[in-house]
């Protein structure tokens, strides 16, 4: 019996630090699970929110692995960090290095390159580095050309040494972007630069009465223009330096409590921003039953000197497995989303810091949904939910400054709320096709009707691939956005974009690949006033090594 309790907690430990809290975006290095299949590497869609409840999926028949390859525009890059390379996931007969090299119209670079290192049994590097982006004219909504250079590189560099009961991570990024604004704005170009270094550690021993993973992060992040208080404002600079805890012991074979701790501390060189410290306590309970899986907990949120305040939202998830194949949820989380600059630069690259953004945050995102797997290969989700949000950031119309006649485009805050619907359809046959089509629909309410301009009222996603023969690919998708009407102006025009994929493997380990992007050739904005590519194309080479 006591070997059996020792097998299980070390299971739980394993996996407990990738579900066990609700973090921002670069609160800690995610995993990386390295596969023998060719890699398709995308970027998604700025616009994109991720409603899905965080629930164990249903248990259905083995599949392969199949990555999300959905298209955006060239220069839409959000801001994630290289993922932190963890030995135990790793499979051993997987090829350690990856490289993908493609060019096409409109100077379009998609580039990327992975390898990892097994130094030793306990001693793993993962190096990677890529480079996206465009150089090419695109037509401007209301007349003329635009010069529409965007690059964006990323680097990182992860080592994790394993210790006999506990794992040591080390680990950095940089991030490089730069780009041309429309002809009328207010400055010609632009440079972001963003930098951090981790070091972490877990414990890995099961005979420990509290687990814990600790980590401690500083980043760097340079803007090289800013119009700040009416003022132009060169080399604007935000500092953070992240500690979390995850720490937690196991009460039976079925249950654990613990506290996850993050805090955040913001310093600016610029007088007008005021540095801040934020502070996150989430306790929690979780149960895991052979029917029933609990999480109760909250959200404790501490804000302290720019826009200081105290919060509280839930932090629940419940759900009831009928059988290997079916479930029921119900969910209820909420939280604190940080609007440092790296979100911002998310949410709207083109617009500039005026003032500092209070952070939003998440009352209530509470759903109940249904999941599904009648047969092998079939999955089903249907779900319907309310999100509440208070200083929501929302893109605004491009401003003029008062000492020209220049524009200037900033980020806008109002609260928001919204009711949810939508549905996940996904189908896998032999290796031979892969069908998913998702759909969500929101009603939006809001306290400012200009926030209304780009919020998604319905979002349409479709994705097949095809394997008619086996060194053969071919991927068909189709993403429909239908934008919110606003009061203030004209409903602005749909996503509606249309790619396709094609890869043939010459050989085992090396692929030759085109694809192609807004195939209808629509007129449409991912970022308010900014147009996108007409029809595009990319090709390349792939390698596994």
């Amino acid at each position: 019996m006591k070997i059996k309790y020792y097998i299980l907690a070390g299971v739980i430990l394993m996996v407990a630090p990738l579900n066990a809290q609700r973090q921002d975006n670069d609160s800690t290095l995610t995993r990386t699970v390295v596969v023998e299949q060719e890699y398709n590497p995308s970027v998604l869609d700025a616009t994109k929110l991720n409603v899905l409840p965080p629930v164990d999926e249903p248990q259905v028949s083995k599949k392969e692995v199949v990555y999300d390859t959905q298209f955006s525009p060239s220069y839409s890059f959000p801001q994630t960090n290289m993922p932190a390379f963890v030995g135990k996931e790793s499979f051993a007969k997987a090829k350690p290095g990856y490289f993908r090299l493609g060019y096409g119209n409109y100077g379009n670079v998609d580039s990327r390159a992975n390898y990892r290192f097994n130094l030793s049994e306990k001693d793993q590097l993962n190096l990677g580095l890529s480079l996206f982006g465009m150089n090419g004219k695109l037509d401007l909504l209301e007349s003329g050309k635009w010069n529409a250079h965007y690059y964006k590189t990323n680097g990182g560099i992860n080592y994790l040494h394993q210790f006999g009961k506990a794992n040591l991570k080390l680990g950095g990024d940089f991030g490089l972007s730069n780009f041309n604004y429309q002809p009328e704005h207010l400055f010609n170009k632009q440079k972001f630069m963003n930098t951090s270094f981790l070091v972490g550690i877990e414990t890995m021993n099961p005979n420990l009465p509290l687990q814990a993973d600790v980590n401690m992060k500083f980043s760097h992040y340079s803007r090289q223009n800013d119009w700040v208080g009416s003022l132009l404002t060169k080399d604007n600079k935000e500092n953070k330096l992240l500690t979390s805890a995850n720490v937690f012991g196991l009460i039976n074979d079925d249950s654990k409590v613990g506290v996850f701790f993050n805090m955040n501390n913001y310093f600016y060189n610029n007088d007008s921003i005021d540095n801040y410290t934020t502070a996150d306590f989430n306790p929690y309970y979780e149960f895991n039953g052979d029917s029933w899986r609990l999480r109760l907990g909250a959200h404790m949120d501490f804000a302290f000197g720019f826009g200081k305040s105290v919060n509280i939202a839930p932090d629940v998830n419940l759900a009831y497995v009928f059988s290997d194949s079916y479930l029921f949820y119900a969910t209820a989380t909420g939280g604190r989303l940080a609007n440092d600059f790296n979100r911002m630069e998310f949410t709207n690259p083109y617009a500039s810091i005026t003032n500092r953004l209070e952070d939003t945050y998440e009352q209530l995102n509470a759903s109940i949904g249904f999941k599904a797997s009648p047969t092998a290969g079939l999955w089903l989700n249907f779900f319907g939910g309310y999100q509440n949000l208070k200083k929501d950031v929302f893109q605004q119309n491009p401003l003029i400054t008062d000492e020209s006649n220049l524009m200037i485009q900033e980020l806008g805050q109002t609260n928001t709320s919204n009711f949810f619907g939508g549905a996940t359809f996904s189908y896998s046959y032999k290796n031979l096709v892969d069908l998913t089509l998702s759909g969500i629909y929101r009603n939006w309410s809001v306290d400012d009707n200009v926030a209304l301009l780009m919020k998604p009222m319905f979002d349409l996603n479709f994705r097949t691939v095809i394997r008619p023969i086996s060194p053969l690919d071919i991927e068909l998708g189709y993403r429909y956005i239908h934008r919110t009407e606003s009061d203030l102006m004209e409903r602005l025009d749909a996503v509606s974009n249309l790619h396709a994929e094609v890869t043939f493997r010459l050989y085992k380990g090396a692929s030759i690949f085109i694809k192609g992007d807004n195939l209808l050739n629509q007129k449409y904005q991912y970022f308010y006033s900014y147009p996108t590519e007409g029809i595009n194309f990319v090709g390349g080479v792939k390698l596994l090594f």
